[in-house]
């Protein structure tokens, strides 16, 4: 019997309850939907951080984002990954990624017999980066001329579109020999939102370059935004995932053409979510550990399987490599913290399956923070406040909006003390930490993300 094909599906910045399979009611996402109906979906599953960085080391091998040199830098060659892990049961692997956080240069493309690092469309002026020109691009009455003259005014954008991910993901398939381990990485859910088709007039112009005016102020604590551009950012990212949806829905029907889907699973899931101003904040480098940034979709549909299976226990991408190597009957790597997910058939057996706490973590320079989860309560414990940590009690405030924090010391104490064994624990992993070079290019691209000043 030949073993599963792997097709993993990650979408940075997708939050759960966009999704109609999630419970969302706007229709944004049929073609995902469509998937859900024949997959096993997991109705409580969370990022372990906040942000690329903390949250893909996970994802990918199965330790913490804070563990062997951290996650600021490129990967440990102490984390093993997925891809290496398959490589060496003999899948052929490919990888394709237009993330600049998930790369070469951050040590994504181990264990990939094809790796494709997508780059944006290289348009727009080069001046458009100088001091003060992007306020000036964000006039309608400079645009309508601009428009005019037949120049391109449009902001460059930061990451190549999933229309372009799926040709790459076509161009591959056709050098993949079974069985094999396919991972793919999309971005249109993250910030700056502006699908580049739409941008076609010297109004939406004007707009999208305000956008990221304003966005810039925001992160950087210089202002806050008014109800109309949260009501306004929140449609343009319905509007991203919208699109996103589309085009999985021509990658599926392209691989029903092209790939063996008899023997193919198709896992999808996302490093993180966004904020909207839930609690304060927008976009995802605010130090959030609260449900709109941590709550992700993670759907698998596995050949010869029932229909829809919502599974209702407590999991994390911790348990995806595991998870993943189980199904391709691979040994995990010894080091790996997550536990393989079997499907089960109707209630749970409390002697089968043991609620483990949900560990995320949110680095940024040296600011830390640590959230523990049960299927009861949270605790959020932030390195710059330590003695003021904020507890929920998610089954009466699922919000987050309530602190409780002193309201039942037991509870308190418990969770305060699985933040401190998560600590010293990896504590005991770590080395010096290491550093990334990136060349300007890449660093503009991770300013007009969101991430850099």
């Amino acid at each position: 019997m030949k073993r599963a094909n792997i097709i993993l599906l990650t979408i940075d910045t997708l939050r759960a309850d966009a999704l109609g399979c999630y419970g969302n009611d706007a229709g944004l996402t049929p073609n995902i939907d469509i998937m859900a109906k024949e997959a096993w979906l997991f109705e409580s599953a969370f990022a372990n951080g906040d942000h690329t960085k903390p949250s893909f080391p996970a994802l990918m091998t199965s330790t913490y984002g804070s563990m062997y040199t951290g996650c600021l830098g490129p990967l440990s060659p102490r984390r093993l990954t997925l891809a290496e892990v398959l490589q060496e049961a003999g899948y052929t692997t490919a990888g394709v990624t237009t993330s600049p956080l998930l790369g070469r240069s951050h040590h994504y493309h181990r264990g990939f017999d094809h790796f494709i690092e997508l780059s944006p469309p290289d348009f727009g002026a080069s001046w458009f980066q100088l001091k003060g020109a992007q306020r000036l691009l964000a006039s309608n009455t400079l645009q309508t001329l601009m428009v005019r003259l037949g120049l391109d005014s449009r902001p460059p954008p930061v990451y190549a579109s999933a229309a372009v991910v799926n040709d790459a993901i076509y161009g591959v398939l056709e050098k993949l020999s079974e069985p094999f381990f396919l991972w793919a990485h999309y971005m249109d859910p993250h910030w700056p939102f502006h699908l580049e088709a739409q941008l076609d007039n010297a109004r939406q112009r004007s707009m999208a370059w305000q956008d990221r005016v304003k966005v810039h102020q925001v992160v950087d604590k210089k202002s806050g935004p008014s109800p109309a551009d949260v009501s306004h950012w929140r449609e343009l990212y319905n509007r991203a995932v919208s699109y996103l949806d589309s085009q999985l829905g021509q990658l599926m029907d392209k691989l029903r053409e092209r790939a063996p889907m008899d023997r193919t699973a198709v896992i999808l899931t996302a490093d993180h979510g966004e904020e909207f101003m839930e609690h304060g904040g927008f976009g995802h480098v605010n130090h959030n550990l609260y449900d709109e940034c941590l709550r992700v979709p993670w759907l698998i549909a596995w050949p010869d399987q029932p229909g829809l299976r919502r599974d209702n226990r407590l999991v994390s991408l911790l348990d995806l490599a595991p998870t993943v190597a189980a199904m391709c009957d691979a040994t995990g790597a010894p080091n790996w913290l997550g536990r393989p997910l079997g499907q089960v058939e109707g209630e749970l057996d409390s002697q089968d399956w043991i609620e483990r706490p949900v560990i995320s973590e949110t680095w940024w320079e040296r600011w830390l923070a640590v959230s523990v989860r049960s299927s009861q309560h949270k605790l959020i414990w932030r390195a710059g406040n330590p003695d003021r940590p904020e507890v929920y009690h998610l089954r009466t405030d699922a919000g987050e909006q309530k602190n409780v924090f002193g309201h039942d010391t037991a509870v308190d104490h418990r969770l305060l003390s699985e933040v401190h064994r998560h600590m010293e624990w990896a504590a005991t992993t770590q080395t010096d930490p290491t550093t990334v070079e990136t060349d300007e290019t890449v660093q503009q691209r991770l300013r007009d993300l969101g991430y850099l000043e």
